[in-house]
């Protein structure tokens, strides 16, 4: 990370992440200290042969190797918990030296890429070629949440959690409006 974001806005981005699968699949997800199945980096492209200019994170299919569970972040990229538009003094104060409010520069929304990734390091789903997907292949192209399409490749994957609609509801609620939030 580069300071665009806090650990806690991080950890939050992690846990509205695995929440969004974890609503429709039987698997609960816990943080723990060390040695978790789930590891996330923040490496830029000279720390990472596998990152580019065109990749705004990867994480390792789950095929039984030492990568499992590894995801990497780009800090080429200004992230952020909304994707919401970031005071280009705080990317560039070089060239703008003051606060503003009228340039905006891009963000990156940490939970939906999150999201995305998790779906290829815990379920093993590639790209899906159609837009409005959390899987689709390009950040332009992907919804923010799961669609009726992702929730049924992970359910093919990992078994189907149903909720009650009223508390599915809720919790999808909760995640849209928290999603929203920058820490």
């Amino acid at each position: 990370r580069d300071g665009e974001i806090t650990e806690k806005g991080v950890d939050r981005a992690v846990k509205l992440a695995l929440k969004a699968w974890s609503l429709y699949v039987p698997i609960n997800f816990i943080k723990v200290k060390t040695n978790g199945d789930i590891r996330i980096e923040f490496r830029s492209e000279n720390e990472d042969k596998i990152l580019n200019q065109n990749t705004l994170a990867y994480m390792y299919y789950p095929l039984g190797s030492i990568n499992d569970g590894h995801c990497v972040v780009n800090t080429r990229y200004w992230w952020s918990n909304s994707g919401k538009g970031v005071d280009m003094h705080k990317i560039d104060p070089l060239h703008y030296p003051k606060p503003q409010t009228k340039v905006l520069g891009q963000s990156w929304d940490l939970d939906q890429v999150l999201r995305h990734e998790f779906g290829h390091g815990i379920f093993g789903l590639q790209h899906d070629p159609e837009p409005k997907n959390i899987m689709s292949s390009n950040y332009g192209l992907m919804n923010e949440y799961l669609s009726d399409i992702d929730v049924v490749r992970a359910r093919a994957k990992a078994g189907t959690k149903e909720l009650p609609p009223n508390i599915l509801k809720r919790w999808l609620d909760w995640l849209s409006k928290s999603s929203d939030r920058d820490y």
